[in-house]
């Protein structure tokens, strides 16, 4: 439940994400997804590209159907 955009490459191979992502110089945009409710998600980066959220539900399972 943890989303990340950043200007530089990551990884560049196979890697264990950490459990909760921080900000650093290379973040552009990042959401923890844990508001809990309401229909919007703050960004924690600098840039403040807070989200709306469509059409969506807040869970507490942390499963991903892909």
């Amino acid at each position: 439940d943890e989303v990340r955009l950043s200007n530089a490459t990551r990884y560049g191979g196979g890697f264990t994400p950490s459990t909760e992502f921080t900000v650093d110089a290379s973040t552009v945009g990042l959401w923890h997804l844990d508001e809990g409710g309401g229909p919007s998600t703050t960004d924690e980066s600098s840039y403040g590209n807070n989200g709306v959220l469509t059409n969506a539900s807040w869970s507490t399972s942390s499963t991903c159907d892909l």
